[in-house]
């Protein structure tokens, strides 16, 4: 992997910093000039006014909780249960055998087509966005983590087995250690997927939270403060993210 030194990341990240700043200049004199019509996409001022006055008034916080709560409730049913059958399936050929199938399905199936049926079981209310979320982070940690148990070098487990350890042994000080960036890249792409989740799961019948606030402000064309609540997600799956590559850059170090 080619290796960047400090300044040259530096570097990286002001031009693409440079570039966004750059397409928001545009878009701003295109939108206040009349060559593209402010009416569908606003524009970058109006939307950070509108962003400001969804906070100080307060508005947006009852929301703001609902949409959290729906996000991290469910991130940590889906992650957790992800990584205890990642790792049954990835450690246990048998369980493997008979999981896989059923995994490889329902992780290639889209969770808005069951979003109907969970409706059904558990109606329009908070349940069924943390089951939408869970499910939608659920299948990649699962993937994720079984790959990197079943990546354990088998020299290693060889050099564990002839030392005396047991399975439970090989499983603390190889297989896991081994699987954790694992777990951290099948966490990140997770997030994507529970943010994606609270989203869908609240265009159907939902009352509160921002995925109801951007129906509400597309019906009303408010375009202005829809940007600002999608902003709100941008924001906030790169603040995770970049949590997470903080997070897997120091175990790299690490180990």
């Amino acid at each position: 992997m080619l290796y960047l030194q400090p300044s040259m990341r530096r570097f990286s990240s002001f031009s693409g910093l440079f570039a966004i700043f750059f397409l928001l200049v545009i878009w701003q004199i295109f939108a206040t000039s009349g060559i593209i019509n402010p009416f569908f996409t606003s524009y970058p001022t109006k939307i950070l006014s509108s962003l400001i006055n969804l906070f100080s008034s307060g508005f947006i916080y009852k929301h703001l909780t609902t949409s959290a709560y729906e996000f991290f409730l469910g991130l940590l049913i889906g992650v957790s249960l992800g990584i205890i059958l990642g790792i049954a399936i990835g450690w246990y050929k048998t369980i493997n055998n008979l999981a896989n199938t059923f995994v490889t399905i329902f992780y290639v199936t889209p969770v808005i087509a069951l979003i109907p049926l969970l409706i059904v079981w558990f109606g329009v209310g908070v349940t069924t966005k943390i089951v939408v979320v869970a499910l939608a982070t659920f299948f990649p940690m699962v993937i994720n983590v079984r790959t990197g148990i079943r990546n354990v070098n088998p020299e290693h487990v060889r050099v564990a087995k002839s030392f005396g350890a047991g399975d439970f042994q090989i499983f603390c000080t190889v297989a896991l250690p081994h699987s954790l960036p694992y777990i951290l890249s099948g966490l990140r792409l997770s997030l994507g997927r529970a943010l994606a989740g609270v989203i869908v799961a609240e265009l159907y019948g939902a009352r509160s939270g921002l995925g109801y606030l951007m129906t509400l402000f597309s019906s009303t064309f408010a375009i202005d403060k829809l940007m600002a609540v999608i902003l709100i997600f941008i924001a906030t799956g790169i603040t995770l993210t970049q949590i997470i590559h903080f997070a897997e850059q120091r175990l790299k170090y690490r180990l």
